[in-house]
């Protein structure tokens, strides 16, 4: 896989090279005139024409910047030719002519289409407007094949955006299911070699899954501004601000579905163009897609890891409940005293026993005879001896 975009350091917003100076209205290619120029593009640069026998006949010109593209825009506008060179398909659009300009510069001429090539107009339209453009692509692809065509080779000049935001594609690189082995030698234009999947290149002809990969590298460029691994510093991302307002989750998942979309790896990479556009489809969605199989969406909040048992300390009560403590055992104490109150007041009180009644009887009667006693007895043996 290329890093780079060879043909521009830029491919959103691709700036013709110095030594390419602008086709002047009315300068003639073939039977089409020059009538103004629209817009720069990866490729080269985007002109509005008119047919010199019919001036109500209008055509998009593309004029390549590089000599080098002359023979693949040249043999790949023949093969067309022979194949036909109709779709049967609104989306689709057919190539009319082609040749070199004076300066030896590869041309296309194109059935007009009102609208603008799709970079980079297409980097302001929302994320999902952009999402729903590939999807577009992936029908347009259906269709072709519908009508035995295969895509050989991706040039994002050829896409082109109308008015009410649809998606063109100019047919140059579609080439028939029938004559595609046959071609294998033929050259790429250099603004598509980025998009040519690793088996294409290395001489396989065309599939379902290496018009997976174009597709694929079409919608990284789409949603990051830029192609993956492009090291490119002037390459801006206008989608950052669309990015980094995505949650953690879509942003996994959508770089989950773009990291196979281009994967190099035939097993790894969506089957085909439709397979891809399920994906994209579920991502939108909110759902899971095939791409999250091999790699969930992570937690977006880590679990925290198990800590190290520590010592266990006994904790220092705090002062408060020192003094609830005391508070309840006080409580307790006035309770209790307050029961064994309550039990005495509602005891009934008994009688002494028989033993302690006789017994004070027995002294008052001695308290009450002993004066008598006394009295009774001789003086001399009342009062006591001296001897």
């Amino acid at each position: 896989m290329s890093d780079d975009y060879l043909s521009d350091p830029d491919p959103v917003s691709p700036s013709a090279p110095a030594a390419v100076p602008l086709l002047p209205e009315g300068e003639r290619l073939g039977v089409w005139r020059i009538v103004q120029p629209l817009q720069a593009c990866a490729s080269g640069h985007w002109y509005k024409a008119e047919h010199a026998l019919a001036i109500d006949d209008h055509a998009a010109v593309l004029v390549f910047h590089h000599a080098d593209d002359a023979k693949a825009v040249l043999l790949r506008f023949a093969d067309g030719q022979a194949d036909g060179g109709e779709f049967g398909r609104p989306g689709l659009i057919a190539t009319l002519d082609s040749g070199l300009t004076p300066a030896g510069l590869p041309y296309l001429v194109l059935a007009w289409v009102e609208g603008q090539p799709l970079l980079p107009a297409a980097m302001d339209l929302p994320l999902n407007k952009r999402l729903q453009l590939v999807l577009e692509l992936c029908e347009l692809l259906e269709s072709a094949h519908q009508q035995g065509m295969v895509l050989r080779e991706l040039d994002p000049s050829m896409l082109w955006l109308t008015p009410a935001q649809h998606l063109y594609l100019m047919g140059q690189g579609l080439v028939s299911q029938f004559d595609a082995a046959d071609n294998l030698d033929a050259p790429f234009c250099s603004a598509a070699r980025p998009f040519v999947a690793p088996e294409l290149a290395a001489g396989l002809p065309p599939s379902d899954a290496s018009e997976a990969f174009a597709v694929g590298m079409l919608l990284c460029l789409l949603v990051n501004g830029r192609l993956p691994k492009q090291e490119t510093q002037n390459a801006p991302v206008r989608s950052l601000a669309t990015w980094l307002s995505l949650t953690g989750a879509q942003r996994y998942s959508l770089d989950a579905l773009l990291h196979k979309a281009v994967a190099e790896s035939l097993a790894q990479r969506h089957a085909s163009p439709q397979a891809l556009a399920r994906d994209i489809q579920a991502w939108m969605a909110g759902e899971s897609h095939s791409a999250l199989a091999h790699t969930p969406v992570p937690t977006l909040l880590p679990e925290a890891e198990p800590m190290p048992s520590a010592p266990s300390r006994r904790r220092r009560p705090r002062p408060w409940t020192r003094w609830l403590v005391v508070l309840a055992a006080i409580s307790l104490c006035a309770s209790l005293a307050w029961l064994a109150y309550q039990h005495r007041r509602a005891k009934p009180e008994l009688p002494p026993p028989a033993s302690s009644a006789s017994a004070e009887v027995w002294r008052d009667l001695q308290e009450r005879a002993q004066p008598r006693l006394l009295s009774a007895l001789p003086a001399s043996a009342a009062q006591p001896s001296h001897d």
